[in-house]
């Protein structure tokens, strides 16, 4: 395929894939298609299909087409930091090496800590450009791993150095966001160990019996006075030969129900446009699920195949587990972690709660932008 060269893509070219990008009906193209018959590359296309979305939200203009939606910024050259000046570029670098968070941030995220609209890649030539020079480890930053930015001859000072542990305890922690909330205000769960013990599980096998026979009884008491019966009884069956973890059972037990619906139900009788998302883990998705949930009232986000990157949370656990890291001990018992990680929760602020919740749109659009797929970094 040809792929278009220069400093920034021609305008004609940018009408082209935005052109191809309207269409809609069955002559609707994805991103790859659209950089097919263009003949620019595919992240090109994404990165011009979603500026001229952004622009036209912003100036209400909806042809993407149009001169305010389609002209590149005067000063803007892709794969040239000239846009950024010397005093930011200092501030940028001064704030990758500032604490042990933000030298283990992503390239994207350190820009949009530092306020800097340039893309990461523009990141790292700046980075590199210091002469002192810094390096990552590999090429995990822009895999969106956890590597560490840092300047030649401190590969060995603490904030540097990833804490590993032989021995110790591990608790499986589950929480929940919401715009404007700190975490003292939101919901969380902290599973003991084991998750299950063989009497739960017996006493779990007689509940799901009787929860059927129920359903049985009340299906008979309708039918018998002519009412319709708009679900059949369904006898629920967990995996008898699951590994230990968290199935649909118990996450219904100790999450659904005790936890996470009485909070959207809450709060959405305060509040308007309360969406309810979780990933595609298995016990998350199981349609035993959906019945009640559907009888709440709860709308729930679509989420695409193969997106772990949508979910906002997943920044602040990587936020959380970085600072415990520098407080464990080798030998910290289960008891003392699951004190740290709660007081870590409980004092997240709500400012870095709002800031990774309004990250969501634009991760939708990239995700969008990218035909579903989960080529974008935040």
């Amino acid at each position: 395929m040809l792929n278009v060269q220069g400093r920034t893509t021609p305008m004609r070219k940018r009408g082209q894939v935005l052109a191809l990008a309207s269409l809609t009906g069955a002559r609707r193209m994805t991103l790859t298609e659209i950089s097919l018959n263009s003949q620019v590359k595919r992240s090109t296309c994404s990165n011009i299909i979603s500026e001229a979305k952004r622009r036209s939200r912003e100036n209400g203009i909806q042809d993407l087409c149009a001169d305010e939606n389609i002209a590149p910024k005067p000063n803007a050259e892709r794969g040239c930091n000239a846009v950024v000046s010397a005093e930011e570029k200092q501030a940028l670098i001064a704030l990758t090496l500032s604490d042990y968070t933000h030298c283990r941030m992503t390239y994207a995220g350190l820009a949009m800590e530092a306020g800097l609209d340039i893309s990461p890649q523009t990141v790292r030539k700046i980075l590199a450009e210091d002469d002192e020079t810094y390096f990552e480890t590999g090429s995990l930053r822009m895999r969106r791993a956890k590597g560490v930015l840092r300047r030649a001859g401190e590969a060995y000072i603490p904030r540097n150095i990833n804490r590993k542990f032989g021995t110790g305890s591990t608790i499986m922690f589950w929480g929940a966001i919401l715009y404007d909330q700190s975490g003292a205000q939101l919901p969380y769960h902290i599973f003991k160990t084991p998750y299950e013990t063989a009497r739960e599980r017996a006493e779990a096998d007689v509940q799901l019996q009787q929860e059927y026979e129920q359903e049985l009884a009340e299906e008979a008491f309708h039918l018998a006075n002519g009412d319709w019966v708009n679900r059949a009884p369904e006898f629920k069956v967990r995996k008898k030969d699951r590994k230990d973890g968290i199935d649909w059972f118990l996450y219904c037990e100790r999450i659904l129900n005790p936890e996470l619906y009485p909070f959207v139900l809450q709060k959405m009788a305060i509040r308007d446009g309360v969406l309810l998302m979780e990933d595609n883990a298995p016990a998350h998705i199981h349609h035993y699920h959906d019945y009640l949930r559907v009888q709440l009232g709860i709308n729930k986000l679509f989420w695409p195949a193969s997106s772990p990157d949508l979910n906002p949370i997943e920044r602040i656990s990587m936020e959380i587990k970085d600072k415990i890291k520098t407080q464990i001990g080798v030998e910290f018992a289960a008891p003392a972690i699951r004190r740290l990680v709660l007081s870590e929760w409980q004092n997240y602020p709500v400012d870095r709660v709002n800031h990774h919740v309004l990250s969501m749109s634009r991760r939708i659009e990239a995700c969008i932008a990218d035909g579903g797929g989960n080529n974008f970094n935040f």
